[in-house]
């Protein structure tokens, strides 16, 4: 576990990572916000009880920017959207390899993904 052992005026923090072993990293500020530009991540974490802390625009192309402040309860939601979202690729992807094979219903299909999902997590 690496340890701030001492911060010099260089803009580095000395870290121990081992008992003998030290090593020097960049001192910068982390952001204390999560951004996001994508409506529906919005929109999930809105459902979750998650709202954004401001919106701003980008100066160039005036892109709309969600700014949230972090928290164990939105990276716990990120997380929960992150494996939809991971899930939802698995299964287009699934449906795109099977459809030029065989002809299945909506029900088997879904059925079958299911079960490469739950394999996939518990093994």
């Amino acid at each position: 576990m690496m340890t701030t052992d001492n911060v010099d005026n260089k803009n580095t923090v000395t870290e121990t990572v081992t008992n003998d072993e030290q090593v020097k990293v960049p001192n910068k500020a982390f952001d204390s916000e999560y951004m996001t530009e994508w409506k529906r991540e919005v929109e999930f974490l809105s459902s979750k009880g998650i709202y954004c802390t401001f919106v701003r625009r980008t100066p160039d192309y005036g892109i709309k920017q969600y700014k949230y402040r972090k928290t164990p309860e939105l990276f716990i939601a990120l997380a929960e959207y992150y494996k939809m979202i991971r899930d939802e690729r698995m299964f287009n992807n699934l449906r795109k390899k099977l459809s030029g094979s065989f002809s299945i219903s909506k029900e088997a299909e879904k059925a079958i993904v299911s079960s490469l999902i739950d394999g996939d997590n518990n093994g």
